[in-house]
């Protein structure tokens, strides 16, 4: 399809932004140049175990927001420190000014509190795809059964004080 057409088809669906999970800022190319033309923001991911230099690099070419990958490992790995990603959260705004979105290890509403307390986002993924993939003979429940998960979570970031945790 080509960068260029890929980015149109994009924009005219309606979406915002790219996240970039391959292509250092450094090898910025085709695509990226693409979807700068086409206003699409360009997210990418940072780590526990991104430096400060390279947190520069990557919130300097990150537009819209930035992805932090909050444990080391793979989607829908263990338990999240929260302690740890507030820690990290508040070491990286000095390199970075785009908001901090948080994704990986968010599976419940005490997640989705805490995290939100220090995050200007939070990212919820395997806990959501694994719900899909147990309904994957009843399709139609599927959106019923994200609900149960999301609604919950979306409960606990709004209320005033957070949860008790």
């Amino acid at each position: 399809m080509g960068e260029e057409a890929f980015c149109a088809k994009a924009e005219a669906a309606g979406v915002d932004g790219l996240l970039v999970v391959v292509m250092p800022p450094e090898e910025e190319g085709d695509l990226v140049q693409a979807a700068k033309t086409r206003g699409l923001d360009l997210i990418y991911l940072a780590a526990p175990t991104t430096t400060d230099q390279r947190m520069r690099v990557i919130g300097d070419a990150s537009s819209g927001y930035l992805y932090y990958v909050s444990l080391k490992g793979v989607t829908g790995s263990s338990k999240l420190n929260t302690a740890e990603v507030a820690e990290k959260i508040e070491s990286m705004r000095a390199q970075v000014s785009v908001p901090i979105c948080v994704g990986f290890g968010i599976r419940t509403p005490e997640d989705a509190a805490a995290i939100s307390r220090v995050a200007d986002g939070i990212i919820v993924g395997s806990v959501l795809v694994s719900a899909a993939e147990d309904l994957a003979h009843q399709p139609d429940q599927v959106p019923a059964a994200l609900a149960r998960i999301l609604k919950p979570m979306r409960q606990a970031m709004d209320e005033p004080n957070g949860m008790d945790l």
